[in-house]
Formats: structure tokens, C-alpha cells, sequence
């Protein structure tokens, strides 16, 4: 047997623990999901084993082929033709990406345990469809690094350079530490940020956008709202709490960006296979996190084991009880959300209220753009700029917090049956309190602190890597 071969067969397998003898989807994972030794999915010896080290190894090929600090000198004026090329590569890497998963699933048809068995694939409108939004999404991450970028090339925020962690190994084994670190943290940051914007509020807005495929797709795991890729992307927010290298900010957006091609891919029968994420897409309102790692689904209650009517494990207060599911092919999910064949004319909004909140939500963009504007025309260029402690806060709160106050004001002007904080309106006071608190803090308040960050003068006070580090 070639390796070509070979390799094929070891990533085009089902996982250990499934039933090849049922249904796709319908082997418990409560074999698997939340097994007392979770914690090690973040050492070394699983990392290496696990889809993480795909996803680093593709990291650091693109942290050597075009490295941050060869940049420093276009990014701290914000060159154009900088940003333009980061841009294109950025582009390029991830939809190569995406369009190996697509090809190898769907065009040569490697594996064959389809979750839906009915279900040959995308059309070409919902494909179209899901492009163009995960495009979007690489052009926003691209936004935020280069002014991620241009904060390190300015010395906004401190860093440790490529020659310290070549030279020092305590620095080497930071590094090493920060690397491990941001998958333990992304999948933190995924749980509570995503059942932060399965809050009606929001859901209704931003959210529903990426659940208009319930037979999910390689592009469907980036087709998100530029709203929900603002609050997707700020994971990206832990670099401004740490001093580390630069390539800790890049490892953090590739696992970003790539990470949802696989486990959004319909097929059970792959390495990165997640019947975990494609029964929240089924079901809707369980298996909010990911599949490895933190259990915060079987700690919070939320947890689906398998497809079928019928769970042991969700504690959930949506009741389960059939009426409002159908059989799609060989999956029962929401008939509200069943529709699967996404027009392109879905890339515009129908209802009014939709259109007043994405041309509202221009607003923020505008006011960062003019901020930044303001900055480089200052007459001291980029060691000042025009706008104060106040102007820069104001700017910070519009970008960070006003997507979520324009959906609670349209949800009022435009109400619905349904209760703001559903289907998390039954919760306990005190769970829902927590979940609200914990979302903001880990969703909105980076998002602040980055905008903050980069408006503020070298060596303010204002920025949160200057107060931890001085």
C-alpha cells in the first residue's frame, strides 16, 4: 500500500468510538465527552495526536514563509499595499483550506458515512452563499491583525521578538506554554461566546445567519454575520493580556480560521469529524461547545449524546418532545429552521428590520475607520492623535457593544413570541446572570480593549498590556 494510500485511510476513517454498525450521528459520544482525563487533551501527547497539530504545523509554515516583524516598518503606517497582501494571503491559505475538505468529501467522495445519507451535498447557491460570508470573515480577521500588527510594530503592546525565543530557552518555553494554551482557551472562549449569541437578542440578527444550514457543510463553518465574526475573531483578544511572540497572535487566527472547515463537514468518517457540532445544527439548542476538551456542555447541561429523538443526557429547559422536529433524510431536526436551500438572494436581507440592523451596523465600522483616519492625518502622525481618553471610549464601546444594543432596540420596535433571552429564559436567575456576565466579559469587553489599545498613545495607561506589564 502507498503512504498516499495509507495516509487516506488513517484520516478518512470513522473515530475509535463509533458504531459502524448504526446510523451515522447515532453512536453515543457519552463513551467519549467528558472523560475524567479532558484536561489532557491539552498536553503535549494528545496535541500531537489531534487535529491541533495540523493547524500549528500550517501555523508555522506561515509564521516563517511571511513573519510579523519583517512587516514592522509598513505596519506601523498601516502601508496599504501591506494590508492589501495580507489580505491576499490570508485569502488564499484559508479557502485552500476549505477547498480541500469540500473536494475530498464532495467531489471524490472519500468518506462515505454521510450523517444525512439523504443529502448528496451543497447546491451551488448555498456554496456561493457560504463563500461569500466566509470571505468576509477572512477580511475581518485581516482588519484585526494588521491593527493587532501595527499595536506591536508601534509598541503599543509589548512582545517578545522571534531572536529572544531563538536565543532564550525560558522564552522558548513560554512560547511553548502560550502555544498549548490557545486551543484550552478557544474552546473556553467558543462555549461562552457562542451560547452568547444563541440569546434571542442576538440570535435573531447575527446568529441565525450560520443555522440557515442544517446540513452542514466545509463553508458553512465560517458563514457567520460580520457581527458574529467580530465577536467570533476577538478570541484573538488574549494577546493583549500576555507578553509573548507575535506568532501566538497568528496561531490563535489560523486555528480561528480553519478549525470550523472539518467540523463542520457533514461526514462522520474523518480524523476532525464532529457529530458534536453537527447535532447543535440539527438540534439547535444543546452541544454548544466542542467536542474535545472543556465538557462545559455536560457540566451545563446542554450536552446531546447521539441524533434521535430522545437524549439521556440533556438537561437543558427546551423540551424535546418531537413536535416541532420532521425527518430531513436520516436527520430529525427543527422544521424552523429546516429550510436548507439557501437562494443567493439570501446574501440580502427580506425582513426590514434585518436590513435597518446590518446598515446601522456600518456605524461602528465607519466610526473605527474615521478613528484611525484621525490618527494617521494628526500632525504628530502615529505618536499621537486626535482623539482623547473619552473620544477613544466612546469609539471602543460603539464598535464593542453596539451591534448587541441595536438588536435589543429592534427587538422592541420589531417584537416576536419569543422572549429576548430565549430559549435561556427559564434558566435560573443566578445561571443566567453568570452566563450573561461571563459572555461579556470573554465576547464584548476584548473587543473594547483592542479598540482602546490601538487608539491610545504609546505607553498609556489605558491599554491592558501597559497596566499588567508597565
Amino acid at each position: 500500500m502507498s503512504f498516499f494510500q495509507s495516509a487516506k485511510n488513517l484520516v478518512f476513517a470513522p473515530p475509535d468510538w463509533v458504531d459502524t454498525n448504526l446510523k451515522p450521528g447515532h453512536t453515543s459520544q457519552s463513551v467519549i465527552y467528558g472523560k475524567t482525563d479532558w484536561l489532557l487533551d491539552y498536553f503535549p501527547i494528545r496535541f500531537v495526536k489531534g487535529p491541533n497539530v495540523v493547524w500549528f504545523l500550517i501555523a508555522a509554515i506561515f509564521y516563517v514563509l511571511f513573519p510579523y516583524e519583517n512587516d514592522f516598518e509598513k505596519a506601523a503606517v498601516l502601508d496599504v499595499s501591506w494590508i492589501r497582501q495580507r489580505a491576499g494571503i490570508n485569502v488564499i491559505l484559508v479557502n485552500l483550506y476549505y477547498l480541500f475538505w469540500h473536494t475530498t468529501l464532495y467531489v471524490w467522495h472519500w468518506s462515505k458515512r454521510k450523517f444525512n445519507l439523504d443529502s448528496g451535498g451543497p447546491s451551488k447557491s448555498r456554496l456561493i452563499h457560504n463563500i461569500w460570508y466566509t470571505n468576509l470573515g477572512i477580511l475581518q480577521w485581516t482588519l484585526w491583525e494588521v491593527l493587532f500588527v501595527h499595536c506591536y510594530a508601534t509598541k503599543k503592546i509589548g512582545y517578545v521578538s522571534d531572536a529572544q525565543v531563538l536565543t532564550s530557552p525560558m522564552e522558548a518555553v513560554k512560547l511553548s506554554f502560550w502555544i498549548l494554551f490557545v486551543p484550552f482557551y478557544r474552546h473556553l472562549h467558543f462555549y461562552f461566546a457562542h451560547r452568547f449569541i444563541h440569546f434571542r437578542v442576538l440570535y435573531k440578527y447575527v446568529h441565525s445567519l450560520h443555522h440557515r444550514n442544517t446540513d452542514v457543510e466545509p463553508y458553512s463553518g465560517m458563514a457567520m454575520h460580520p457581527v458574529e465574526h467580530l465577536y467570533y475573531i476577538g478570541c484573538a483578544g488574549l494577546s493583549l493580556w500576555i507578553h509573548a511572540s507575535p506568532f501566538v497572535l497568528l496561531w490563535n487566527g489560523i486555528h480561528l480560521l480553519l478549525s470550523p472547515a472539518a467540523s463542520h463537514s457533514g461526514w462522520e468518517d474523518h480524523s476532525m469529524s464532529s457529530q458534536h457540532h453537527f447535532i447543535h445544527h440539527a438540534k439547535f439548542e444543546c452541544n454548544y461547545g466542542s467536542a474535545g476538551g472543556f465538557p462545559m456542555d455536560k457540566w451545563c447541561g446542554t450536552f446531546r449524546e447521539k441524533l434521535g429523538k430522545m437524549s439521556q443526557s440533556y438537561k437543558g429547559q427546551y423540551k424535546d418532545d418531537g413536535s416541532a422536529e420532521k425527518e430531513v433524510g436520516s436527520v430529525r431536526i427543527e422544521t424552523k429552521y429546516l429550510d436548507g436551500n439557501i437562494s443567493l438572494a439570501a446574501i440580502f436581507p427580506e425582513k426590514l428590520d434585518q436590513v435597518i440592523y446590518n446598515i446601522f451596523n456600518l456605524f461602528p465600522l465607519m466610526v473605527l475607520l474615521e478613528a484611525v483616519n484621525r490618527m494617521l492625518l494628526s500632525k504628530e502622525s502615529l505618536e499621537s492623535n486626535s482623539l482623547d481618553h473619552l473620544g477613544i471610549t466612546i469609539v471602543g464601546i460603539i464598535v464593542s457593544v453596539g451591534p448587541i444594543a441595536l438588536a435589543y432596540l429592534l427587538g422592541i420596535v420589531f417584537p416576536d413570541k419569543k422572549h429576548f433571552l430565549w430559549p435561556f429564559h427559564k434558566d435560573s436567575k443566578l445561571i443566567l446572570s453568570l452566563h450573561v456576565l461571563i459572555g461579556v466579559l470573554i465576547v464584548v469587553v476584548p473587543i473594547f480593549y483592542f479598540v482602546v489599545s490601538f487608539l491610545s498613545k504609546e505607553g498609556s495607561q489605558n491599554i491592558p498590556y501597559n497596566y499588567l506589564y508597565g
